[in-house]
């Protein structure tokens, strides 16, 4: 077939679809390597699948031998599709969900005994099965969240009421069905793993945060859409009454008598914060909580210098600790996250080994580096969305911008920055939403929208600024101009294409690579 169209016309339609493709965002952050790794990443997720195809696994188009040849299902897929949504690219975003729902019965049937009402999966899986279930119930939660932060960023709500909400309702049905009633009257799941943690506990801070959210997002979704499912009695019942995870002197624990006493890679027992982001930002004592259970988790000594080939921590624990900082308003600390990422783990292309190559954390430090710039906090107390600017740059930038950048709620957004302070934005809302806004400020401007919704303003702590309003559909909140920020779509393909990527830390050449 690609020789009957012959070269020029493949030539065009392929130069047609990457022009697109580049001019769906843009970014711009003085730190050019860190911006180089994240067009380098974007391309890569371009081209490792496209609309109808299926999901990325660990490897993508690229081939060498891997220890790993299936769908992993406990981390890897689910930070492979964490910045495709916010990067505006639906298309590539949705073949996660696109495989959820026209594979359901791998996932039923993996529920063994309660496979006539649930669902669940294994640690791994072909493309079309089977998987077998055989512990860390979370696991479909989790690819659940990223299909939710999915129909959120991108709103849809057929889909969500026809093929995600009874998914979802299967996956929190398998983990009900593993309750048992303590003497403390709570309810308590089972001895379990938490992903790549040595020892087995009960009531893992792991299964119980995905539990939650779960049992939540089922218990939101019936309310919006008024779909009267009786089944949500039932919930808020278990909701209730489950147990609550286990927090010791140095903060959250893996389980039930089971602290943290070592390194851990993976973020297990912090999936609470990121990326569910079960946390009320405005409590103090819980943003506590997590800063000193971060702290832990990062604060154990080494007997030697970290190098890719340790074990004790791997690449995702520093991008997924640059997302937790940024939400916890340190951007410094974030930052510095992503550069040990970029200092140690990348080979020169970009790519990333353990025993095998893994696509995963390549994509999760693109996400890592959106998130400093951007985050939408989905559903606030159930009403409102909020959005925060910037909570992850540094006060030492003195300028970083992005535009066409998405956020849970179905915005489209663009904003500058200068010296850590938000000197212009623009939101775009594609359907009407109550939409909570902050931002870093010396005083507030005017913020407007053309048809002059009222959006009220407030100056909070740490030079945070709110305006609240609601945003209607189509509708653009602004303040200040963005045009002055804007370059040519040409640019942003031209960094992805032309940055090489220097080893250990040095900095982009800007040499041209081969295509």
């Amino acid at each position: 077939k690609a020789f009957d169209r012959g070269y020029d016309a493949l030539a065009k339609a392929h130069d047609a679809r990457w022009a697109d493709y580049y001019s769906r965002t843009a970014l711009s952050i003085p730190d050019k390597r860190m911006e180089a790794n994240y067009w380098i990443q974007s391309y890569r997720y371009g081209s490792a699948t496209r609309k109808g195809a299926l999901p990325i696994d660990l490897l993508g188009p690229w081939f060498r031998a891997t220890p790993w040849p299936r769908i992993w299902l406990n981390l890897n897929l689910q930070l492979t599709y964490y910045p495709m949504a916010a990067g505006n690219h639906p298309e590539i975003a949705a073949t996660l969900a696109d495989w959820v729902d026209a594979n359901t019965n791998i996932f039923i049937e993996a529920a063994g005994d309660y496979r006539s009402d649930s669902a669940a999966c294994g640690r791994g899986t072909p493309p079309y099965g089977p998987t077998h279930f055989w512990g860390e119930y979370g696991n479909l939660l989790w690819i659940l969240s990223d299909y939710w932060n999915f129909l959120r960023t991108y709103p849809d709500d057929r889909r969500t009421v026809e093929r995600f909400y009874p998914m979802l309702k299967r996956a929190v049905e398998f983990s009900v069905h593993a309750l048992r009633k303590g003497e403390d009257g709570r309810l308590h799941m089972p001895l379990d793993i938490s992903p790549e943690w040595k020892v087995k506990a009960e009531d893992t801070t792991y299964d119980l945060e995905l539990l939650c959210w779960g049992l939540e997002t089922a218990i939101r979704i019936d309310d919006r859409f008024e779909l009267g499912d009786p089944d949500i009695v039932r919930y808020r019942v278990v909701l209730e009454n489950l147990a609550q995870k286990h927090v010791g002197p140095d903060g959250i624990m893996i389980g039930k008598d089971v602290p943290l006493t070592g390194p851990h890679r993976h973020y297990s027992h912090l999936i609470g914060l990121y990326p569910l982001r079960r946390i009320d930002i405005d409590n103090p004592e819980e943003r506590a909580l997590y800063k000193r259970s971060i702290e832990h988790w990062l604060g154990f000594k080494l007997p030697r210098p970290l190098t890719r080939n340790d074990w004790s921590y791997k690449g995702y624990t520093w991008t997924g600790a640059t997302a937790m900082y940024a939400m916890l308003d340190e951007p410094e600390k974030a930052v510095a996250q992503l550069r040990k990422y970029l200092d140690i783990y990348p080979w020169p292309n970009t790519f990333y080994m353990e025993t095998g190559p893994v696509i995963e954390t390549p994509f999760s430090a693109a996400a890592a580096t959106q998130e400093l710039l951007l985050q939408g906090w989905g559903v606030e107390k159930g009403t409102v969305d909020l959005l925060r600017l910037f909570p992850g740059v540094p006060a030492d930038w003195p300028s970083a911008w992005f535009d066409g950048l998405r956020a849970e709620g179905g915005y489209t957004v663009s904003a500058a920055s200068r010296d850590g302070k938000t000197v212009a934005f623009r939101i775009r809302a594609d359907r009407p939403r109550p939409l909570r806004l902050r931002f870093k400020a010396s005083a507030v401007g005017q913020i407007k929208t053309p048809k002059g919704s009222p959006f009220e303003t407030k100056k909070l702590a740490n030079g945070w600024v709110q305006a609240e309003g609601v945003l209607l559909a189509g509708e653009t909140l602004s303040l200040g101009d963005m045009a002055a920020f804007e370059r040519p779509v040409a640019d942003a393909r031209t960094s992805a294409r032309s940055y090489h990527y220097g080893l250990n830390g040095q900095e982009a050449s800007g040499k041209t690579t081969t295509e």
